[in-house]
């Protein structure tokens, strides 16, 4: 077991991701050990700093409201008017409830004077 145990030590400790082509400069050795050590070290700072990110931003959830009520679509606009979408087939409304059309002609056009040709 204290055999196991020194060579996990001595791998961890040895361990580099960029290898030199010159296996005697024990320099190049070092600066390799120490750019890994620094990369596995950021790599775990970025994904401790995405799972933060991640757990703490807002999510955005869809929900369909079949036929709503004028009642309800006021509330849900004055809550969530920025992203309120309503892709609505049909009218619930006719349009005489809310517009009229009653032209008043000009006394000229009405007149009966007017030939139609």
């Amino acid at each position: 077991m204290l055999a196991v145990t020194a060579h996990v030590h001595r791998t961890i400790h040895n361990f580099n991701l960029f290898l030199s082509d010159n296996k005697n400069d024990l320099e190049e050795e070092r600066i390799g050990i120490i750019a890994t050590r620094l990369y596995i070290f950021l790599t775990l700072v970025g994904l401790i700093i995405l799972g933060f990110y991640t757990s703490f931003s807002k999510r955005s959830h869809t929900f369909t409201v079949e036929r709503p009520s004028l009642l309800q679509f006021e509330e849900l606009y004055s809550m969530h008017s920025s992203k309120l979408n309503c892709p609505c087939s049909r009218f619930s409304m006719s349009y005489a409830r809310i517009m009229s059309l009653s032209p008043r002609y000009h006394s000229i056009c009405s007149s009966e004077y007017r030939e139609e040709h």
